[in-house]
């Protein structure tokens, strides 16, 4: 290990040059991207005159993943684990979305470092450890420290990983990649199967850390590998054995994540499937297959000139162009011909092809979309056989790597020549670039310098990936602004909010998930996975709500928005209605809206029915009654409105203890969605809770005072938490048993 060392530090080094603004004081976000967003927008070049433009506009990254670490460190704060969020979507699991990554152990350092912080020094860590994996990986495989080296800085700083880094999540998944096969591999070389079982262990963090499709290709990865390798060592039963081990102690190690997401899955508007449009619409087309070779052949996002299909981002794999010299030379080792199958297959299920209508029928897949994610397979297999070949380095015959040149440029002028017209040209730097790239790889394997080779990587995998992701001033993340403060004091605690979408330009608004910043509770929300009833809600809503990961309404007028609680309105133009009155005309408008309910409130009128379906449909009886719920099950009330009070007495994410005063047998309506797992508790007795209006939680009650607590306790969670700890302890006993053997066995040596 310690002859290593060097090499670790290299990758250490060369981490460190790549994300360099770091040190600069500068965020690994889009923080500039904040100042697109209302009400930050109005205040931009007041607060920052110098701001012109976006560096490279990753809205995930500013609307999802950032949101979602704030309120995570805040709960981690506060002393707990946010199982649900009110925020959004009128109330979602949380923990089940598994890209919140409440259980990922690197996480939790949001209790001592600011998100903004712990997500820029995330993105370090995972090139870091990812980098050394590999290198401990490929030498595992009987390669030189020089070819482990290069296969690890082609993987480190591969188009996945460089594209994907800032959204957290992805990277989080991919970067325990190599340390699985390193650890099977180990198993396999020392027929322990201690190294099985800590195989598990990178298995289930590629779970927690957050992204579902990059883990399951990952997951499929790892088991045709360690099949593979049963097999060429011809130790069938104890490498199924291990595989066995492996899988099971990673499964097992994420069942707390696992069984919430499954059962969101079910319930969510994912549930509905993805069709062959879904899928190959978010696929790589085949004519994308030339940014293997230049990766800005369709322009760059941070030049603002990409021109490519769906996003750049999903569709970069870039490895550089060394691997296609060195390729060829791998193909006399088995572990090559391996690599470069894997690497088909996942290309395959990556391109826009009939292929991908298999996906659709499969259990799992069927849930996903954006099939070009597994080109991660496809990068970490081609540094893999950068590595075997460049082991061979000595045998090149001196002529082929000029051939290989040759063929190179002979296949980006086809794809110039196919793409001119509707694309037009690349950059001239680009296309330098690869002319510059390709005769020099040419003649430093000529030469057989090892030295050459090797700076020639890192210099084409940086020239490629590292002014990609932006490095911004923390300053420009959501600064203070008057108008922030205006919508921050709003009493959220009794009502929800609702920002329209922008008139003309998307972005010139409040976006969903930015609410969670200011602390206002919203209807919309964008998301992976949220609950089917809310979109169900919205389309009625709408009318014409189409499935999507971001959910907006966009008719401030119907009569459900009172139901739903919405007392306040942002809007980037004024809104003509009687129920509507202004309460802050600035950069923006923003609506009181006088005949919202609160979010919690008592009926003593109901109309009852047994079918969530037939409860949806009667929702538009509500216009003209709107004092009456709508009850899935329940007893019939018709007995007037109550004379009633509510107070909050405590609230957190998942939590709220009330005191309510009635004066006759009723129904108490929580706004939050309806979902499995909430417990009700009347006076310290469990109520069932009922869907009410469709979309959210009843509770039946008596006349007089009560104490009502509503608690978010699934079961799912419950059930993945306590089989973990019960495989954590049988890990445990293992590991003191088989500690304790080997002290017996050296005992006996002695």
């Amino acid at each position: 290990m310690r002859k290593n060392a060097p090499y670790f530090l290299l990758i250490l080094l060369l981490v460190l040059i790549f994300f360099y603004k770091v040190f600069q004081g500068n965020v690994l976000l889009p923080a500039d991207l904040s100042l697109r967003l209302q009400p930050w927008r109005s205040y931009s070049f007041s607060l920052f005159p110098e701001f012109r433009k976006v560096y490279n506009p990753l809205l995930d990254v500013i609307l999802y993943f950032y949101p979602w670490r704030v309120l995570l460190e805040k709960s981690l704060k506060e002393g707990y684990i946010p199982l649900w969020s009110s925020y959004n979507f009128s109330g979602q699991p949380f923990l089940a979305n598994m890209a919140s990554a409440c259980l990922y152990p690197f996480n939790w350092l949001l209790l001592f470092i600011q998100a903004h912080w712990l997500m820029t020094i995330s993105i370090i860590f995972h090139f870091l450890i990812t980098g050394i994996f590999a290198f401990l990986f490929f030498s595992s495989l009987g390669l030189k420290r020089s070819s482990a080296l290069l296969g690890a800085i082609i993987w480190t700083f591969s188009g996945p990983m460089v594209a994907w880094a800032e959204y957290q999540t992805p990277i989080a998944s991919m970067s325990w990649f190599p340390l699985m096969l390193f650890c099977f591999r180990t198993f396999i070389i020392k027929r322990k199967y201690i190294y099985a079982l800590l195989a598990g262990f990178p298995l289930a963090l590629s779970i927690l850390g957050g992204h579902t499709q990059f883990a399951l290709y990952g997951w499929l990865a790892f088991t045709f590998f360690a099949i593979f390798q049963s097999i060429i060592e011809k130790n069938f039963k104890e490498g199924f054995i291990g595989l066995f081990i492996s899988l099971s102690t990673g499964f097992v190690l994420s069942l707390p994540q696992l069984l919430p997401s499954f059962e969101l899955a079910q319930r969510s508007h994912r549930s509905l499937g993805s069709s062959f449009s879904d899928l190959s619409s978010t696929a790589m087309p085949l004519g994308h297959l030339w940014t293997f070779l230049v990766p800005n052949f369709f322009g760059n996002p941070v030049d603002y000139d990409y021109r490519g299909a769906f996003n750049y981002v999903e569709l970069c794999g870039y490895f550089g162009l060394l691997p296609f010299f060195l390729a060829p030379f791998a193909l006399t080792r088995k572990e090559g011909k391996f690599f470069l199958f894997l690497a088909l297959v996942a290309l395959l299920f990556s391109l826009k092809t009939p292929l991908l209508r298999i996906l659709t029928f499969l259990p799992i897949f069927s849930y996903l979309a954006a099939p070009a994610r597994s080109l991660f397979i496809v990068s970490f297999s081609f540094a893999a056989l950068a590595s075997f070949g460049f082991d061979r380095l000595k045998e090149i015959p001196p002529k082929v790597p000029l051939y290989i040149a040759c063929i190179l440029l002979l296949l980006l002028g086809l794809g110039i020549s196919l793409n001119a017209e509707t694309i037009g040209f690349p950059s001239s730097f680009a296309l330098i670039s690869f002319l510059i790239l390709t005769t020099l790889s040419s003649i430093f394997l000529k030469l057989k310098k090892v030295f050459p080779v090797v700076l020639l990587s890192i210099i084409d995998m940086f020239a490629f990936g590292i002014r990609f992701n932006p490095a911004i001033s923390p300053a420009m993340l959501f600064p203070s602004t008057p108008a922030t403060e205006r919508l921050s004091s709003l009493p959220s605690k009794e009502y929800r909010f609702l920002a329209l979408p922008g008139v003309k330009d998307p972005l010139d608004t409040l976006l969903p998930n930015c609410n969670i910043l200011l602390g206002l509770r919203e209807i919309q929300g964008g998301d992976s996975l949220y609950p089917l009833r809310v979109l169900r809600f919205a389309q009625l809503i709408n009318k014409n709500q189409k499935r999507s990961n971001a959910l907006y309404i966009t008719n401030p007028f119907s009569f459900l928005l009172d139901i739903a609680g919405i007392k306040y309105i942002f809007s980037r133009k004024p809104l003509k209605n009687s129920k509507f009155s202004a309460v802050y005309e600035g950069v923006f408008y923003l609506y009181e809206n006088k005949s919202a309910f609160p979010r919690f409130y008592l009926s003593a009128e109901t109309i009852n029915f047994q079918k969530e379906r037939s409860a949806l449909k009667a929702l538009p009886i509500l216009n003209k009654r709107k004092d009456a719920l709508i009850l899935e099950g329940g007893i019939a009330l018709h007995r007037g409105m109550p004379s009633y009070s509510v107070n909050i007495e405590k609230e957190r994410e998942g939590f709220v203890r009330l005191r309510v005063k009635c004066d006759r047998e009723s129904y108490l309506l929580m706004n939050e969605t309806f979902y499995p797992g909430w417990k009700a508790f009347v006076d310290g007795k469990e109520e069932k809770i009922l869907p009410a209006n469709y979309l959210f939680q009843s509770v039946h009650l008596a006349p007089g005072e009560h104490e009502v607590v509503f608690a978010y306790r699934p079961t799912s969670f419950k059930i993945g938490l306590y089989l973990a700890l019960l495989g954590i302890s049988s890990i445990v006993a293992f590991l003191y048993i088989e500690g304790k053997r080997r002290i017996r066995s050296m005992a006996k040596r002695a």
